[in-house]
C-alpha cells in the first residue's frame, strides 16, 4: 500500500515540476491516477494548483500592410516661364521673367539705326569672360545690359574697358564721360557712379535719392555738369561747396531756396533755376558769380527787381523768363547785355512799350515773345526787324497756314477759312473761322 502511495506521489511530483509554466515550453496536463485492484486510489492531499498568473502579452494584429495600388503616372510639368527672380535693391521696379541665355550664347549683335549693338541676354554675369567675348564682336557702337539687371558696380568694368561706346544698364545710361541715370538709382548705384573720376557729366534729374544720399557726390571733384532731382533741398549745399569744377549746374524744380544760392560753386557758368522757389531777394547772391553765361529763371517768383541784378553780369548769352513777373519797363534794364543771344520772354506781360528795347538788341538770335502782350504790329515789327534771327511770335492763322502748305494759298485758305466762288471760280466770300486770323493775315489778301 505504501508502496502505491510513493509511486503516486512520485510521479505527481514529477508532472508538477514538469508542467511549470514560464519556462516557454508546451504546459502537459498530468496524467489521471490508475486505479489498483478496482478501487480509486486513496485521496490524497489536492493537487498543488498554480495560480493563473497574467495572460501571455500577445500582439494583436495591426492594419495590413499599406500596398499603393498603382496610380496614374507621374505628372511631369511641362516646360513654362522661369520663375520671377525679385532684386530687393531696384525699389519701384515691377519684376519680370528672367530668361536664361541661349546656349552658348551670352549676347547678340543687332542694328539700331544702321549701329551696331550688343544685347547682353538675362542671367548672364558681367564677367571677364563676357567684356573679352564683346571685345572680339568689334565693330560696336552700344552695348546693351539692361536685361541683366546688373547694378551700377558691376556695369563700371564693362564701361571702364569700352569708354567711347554707350552703354545702356537698368539704372541708367553711359555715354563718353556723362552718366544719365534713373528711377531705379540705388544709393549703391550713386556711390559706384561717385567712384568714376572719368564721369564729368552727370544727370540725377530722374532719381528718387535726397540730400543725404548725394552727400556721396562731394567725392567727384573733377565734376563739370550735375543735374539734381526734385528731392533736392538746402542740404546740398555742403556738397555743392566741395565741387570747384562744376560748370553747369541744374536746380530746376528742386526745393533749394536762397541759403542754397549763396554757397554755389563761383565758378559756374550755367545756372537752371527754373520752375523753384527762388525770388528777388535770392537773386541777389547771383552777383558773386562772376562768369555767368546761361541763367535760366523761367517760372520763378522773380520781377523786374531781379533783372537790375542780371544786367551786372555781362557776361551773360542766354536768359529765360518765361512765365515770371517781369515787365515792359524792367526789360529796359537788360540793353548793356551786349552779349545776350538768345532771350524767352513768353507768357509775360511785356507789351508794345518793350518794342523798341527788343528791336535795338540786334545782336539777339533768338527771341521767344509768344503768349504777351505785344500786339499784330509789334510782332510783325520784330520779326522783320530783327531779321534773319529766329523770333517766336504768335503767328497769324494765315501765315502759318500757307507755310505749312509750302505757299499753296488756295490750300491755306481752306484750313481757315469757309470759302465761297463764284461760277468762274473766283472767290466771292470768305467766312473766316481760325480766331489766329489777323491783320498780318488780312494784309496778305489785299
Amino acid at each position: 500500500m505504501w508502496g502505491w502511495r510513493l509511486v503516486f506521489w512520485s510521479v505527481l511530483l514529477l508532472a508538477t515540476v514538469v508542467s511549470v509554466p514560464g519556462c516557454g515550453d508546451a504546459v502537459t496536463p498530468a496524467p489521471a491516477p490508475v486505479a489498483v485492484n478496482g478501487h480509486g486510489p486513496e485521496p490524497g492531499p489536492p493537487p498543488v494548483v498554480d495560480e493563473p498568473g497574467p495572460p501571455p502579452v500577445v500582439d494583436e494584429p495591426g492594419p495590413p500592410p499599406v500596398v499603393d495600388e498603382p496610380g496614374p503616372p507621374p505628372v511631369v510639368d511641362e516646360p513654362g516661364p522661369p520663375p520671377v527672380v525679385e532684386n530687393p535693391s531696384r525699389p519701384g521696379k515691377v519684376s519680370k521673367p528672367v530668361r536664361p541665355p541661349p546656349p552658348g550664347k551670352s549676347f547678340e549683335i543687332v542694328t539700331r539705326q544702321d549701329r551696331r549693338w550688343a544685347i547682353v541676354a538675362a542671367g548672364v554675369v558681367l564677367d571677364k569672360t563676357l567684356i573679352s567675348d564683346l571685345a572680339d564682336a568689334g565693330g560696336l557702337f552700344g552695348i546693351d545690359v539692361v536685361a541683366t539687371d546688373a547694378s551700377v558696380l558691376k556695369v563700371v568694368p564693362v564701361i571702364r574697358r569700352f569708354p567711347q561706346l554707350i552703354v545702356e544698364f537698368a539704372a541708367g545710361r553711359w555715354t563718353p564721360r556723362q552718366v544719365i541715370l534713373n528711377e531705379r538709382t540705388t544709393v549703391a548705384d550713386l556711390r559706384a557712379v561717385a567712384s568714376m573720376r572719368e564721369v564729368r557729366r552727370l544727370d540725377l534729374s530722374a532719381c528718387r535719392v535726397g540730400d543725404s544720399e548725394l552727400a556721396e557726390l562731394d567725392k567727384m571733384v573733377g565734376l563739370e555738369s550735375l543735374g539734381l532731382p526734385p528731392t533736392t533741398s538746402d542740404g546740398i549745399g555742403p556738397t555743392l561747396i566741395r565741387l570747384r569744377s562744376l560748370r553747369d549746374l541744374s536746380l530746376e524744380a528742386t526745393r533749394v531756396t536762397a541759403a542754397t544760392i549763396a554757397v554755389l560753386p563761383r565758378g559756374l557758368e550755367s545756372l537752371n533755376l527754373s520752375g523753384t522757389s527762388i525770388d528777388d531777394a535770392a537773386v541777389e547772391h547771383l552777383r558773386r558769380l562772376p562768369g555767368l553765361k546761361q541763367l535760366w529763371l523761367d517760372e520763378t517768383p522773380v520781377g523786374d527787381k531781379s533783372l537790375a541784378v542780371v544786367s551786372t553780369r555781362t557776361t551773360i548769352e542766354v536768359l529765360g523768363l518765361t512765365g515770371t513777373a517781369i515787365s515792359s519797363g524792367g526789360i529796359k534794364q537788360l540793353v548793356g547785355l551786349a552779349k545776350l543771344t538768345s532771350l524767352h520772354l513768353a507768357e509775360t506781360s511785356i507789351d508794345d512799350e518793350a518794342l523798341g528795347v527788343l528791336v535795338s538788341m540786334k545782336q539777339l538770335k533768338f527771341l521767344d515773345v509768344t503768349e504777351t502782350g505785344l500786339s499784330v504790329d509789334a510782332r510783325q515789327t520784330l520779326v522783320e526787324s530783327l531779321r534773319p534771327s529766329d523770333v517766336r511770335v504768335d503767328l497769324d492763322a494765315l501765315v502759318q497756314a500757307v507755310d505749312e502748305t509750302n505757299g499753296r494759298m488756295e490750300l491755306a485758305l481752306a484750313r481757315i477759312a469757309r470759302v465761297t466762288r463764284n461760277s468762274d471760280g473766283q472767290v466771292v466770300a470768305l467766312n473766316i473761322f481760325d480766331p489766329k486770323f489777323s491783320d498780318i493775315g488780312m494784309g496778305m489778301l489785299g
